[in-house]
Parts: C-alpha cells; structure tokens; sequence
C-alpha cells in the first residue's frame, strides 16, 4: 500500500491501538491468553486482529483466518491468537461496561433510597402512633385491641359528647401511668388515618397535606414530629408501655435524613 493512500485518513499504530474499543479487547486476550512468546510479529498480529474486530465483531474461524493470513509467526501461537481473537470478540464493550456500571451504580442508589424511609416508619407504624391513627375507635397495647371501655371518634376526634377522651385522660399520664394523658388528648384527623396503610401508603400519606393535616413542605412535617405534645408522648408513655425503637432525637435525624434523600417512599411494602 503507497503512503500515498493514507492521505486524508486517520491513522491508527500499535502505540495508539489501546485507545480503540476493538484493540482495548485484543491487547486484554493478548495478556489473559499469554499469546507472545518472542513477540516479533505481535505487532502486526495484534493490529490485524484489531481491525478484524473493528469490522466484524463476530468472526468467524474463515473470518479469523483470512483476516490474519498475512501475518506469519515463527513461534507457531496460531491456535492462541485465533483463542484470543475470540475471547476479545466475546467481551463486552467499553460502553456496556460503563452502562453496567452505571445501572449498578443507581439500582444500588435506588436500593438505598428506597429504604430511607425504614428508620422513620419503626416508630411512626409503633403502637404509640398507629393506636391513635385509627378509624373511629382508638386502640390500646402493643396487640393494638380495641379501647376498652369503647370509645368512639365522635365528630372532632375527641370522643362522643357524652364520653369524651378528656373524662378520663388529662394533661398528664394519670393512675401511676395507667391512664395515659397529654392536654390535648385526641384521636388523630381522620384525614390522617393509618390503619390498614403499608409502610409504603404511610409514606405517601405524610407527604400529601390533605394527609398529613395540611403541612405543605418535609420541614412542616419535621416540625411536628419534634414539638406535638402528643407525638413526644410516645416516648414517656407512662406504666409499662412500650417507646418506639428509636429514642425521639434518633427519629427527628432519620426524619431530616429522609427529607435530605428528597422523602423517597419505599417501592413495596
């Protein structure tokens, strides 16, 4: 071939093979199958095996025997180039491999998203909170049976007009603890009802202010979860009532946590 020929083109040499998808591959099948002995022709190999690959991806043995006829080894490692040839042809590109790695990268980061929420929903799904979001009769112990004597709702969360929560909760635990007690006792809104929700519907509901009691940003939701008189009630329940898993500053840092990671919902769940 004249130099001549080679004006206007690109020209790519053993020095520079390695910045090419194909000749990456070869040099790597090269190295893995230890294919040089006296490394004479390799040069020569290693660039038509390169072009080969760049051409047809796939090739064939008269593919392979065609492309590297033109080049003779004294070593006699026929049957190791053409192993390497394919080897090289097998491995997945450069590309694919970033775009492995890039879905490895976010299903893993998606995994972790998805599970921002864990920390949050072992106190918010406790019975110190589920007990009180409830339909319209509260629930008692950590079994979560109906309250006895039975109550109901009534119009404002605060019981029937005839047995209302503050005949007997007052404003603090009472009877040695026996009757718990916050000055402002109530069932939760029933627009804030978590019975019978997932972990995952829990989680959208504290989202949405038409359930979550119209708190309109993570911050608001935050807010109340470290000042409401009822919801710090869970932690000095009185008698022997269980607390949430988290001590109330563990659920205050997983809750900003959770609004940091952007208030990710789990998938399931």
């Amino acid at each position: 071939m004249p130099v001549s020929s080679a004006v206007g083109h690109a020209i790519t040499t053993i020095e520079g093979i390695s910045a090419t998808p194909s000749g990456r591959k070869i040099q790597q099948a090269w190295l893995d199958l230890e294919v040089v002995q006296c490394g004479y022709c390799q040069s020569g190999q290693i660039m038509a095996a390169a072009a080969l690959l760049a051409k047809i991806p796939a090739p064939t043995d008269t593919d392979i025997d065609q492309a590297m006829s033109g080049n003779i080894c004294r070593c006699g490692t026929y049957t190791r180039i053409r192993a390497a040839i394919k080897r090289a042809a097998r491995a997945p590109s450069v590309s694919l491999l970033l775009l492995l790695a890039a879905f490895s990268h976010s299903a893993a980061a998606q995994t972790a998203r998805s599970t921002q929420f864990d920390p949050v929903a072992s106190v918010v799904m406790h019975a110190r909170c589920m007990n009180c979001h409830q339909d319209n009769s509260p629930r008692q112990t950590d079994a979560a049976i109906l309250h006895q004597p039975l109550v109901v709702r009534g119009k404002d969360g605060h019981g029937a007009p005839t047995q209302q929560c503050q005949a007997c909760h007052q404003a603090t635990n009472t009877a040695d603890g026996f009757v718990p007690g916050v000055a402002s006792w109530q069932l939760a809104p029933l627009s804030m009802k978590w019975q019978g929700l997932t972990k995952t519907q829990i989680c959208q509901a504290m989202k949405d202010p038409a359930r979550n009691g119209g708190r309109r940003s993570g911050k608001q939701v935050i807010e109340h979860m470290k000042s409401d008189p009822l919801v710090l009630w869970a932690w000095a329940p009185g008698g022997h009532r269980t607390t949430p898993p988290l001590s109330h500053e563990e659920f205050v840092n997983a809750l900003q946590a959770w609004l940091a990671a952007g208030m990710p919902c789990p998938r399931t769940g």
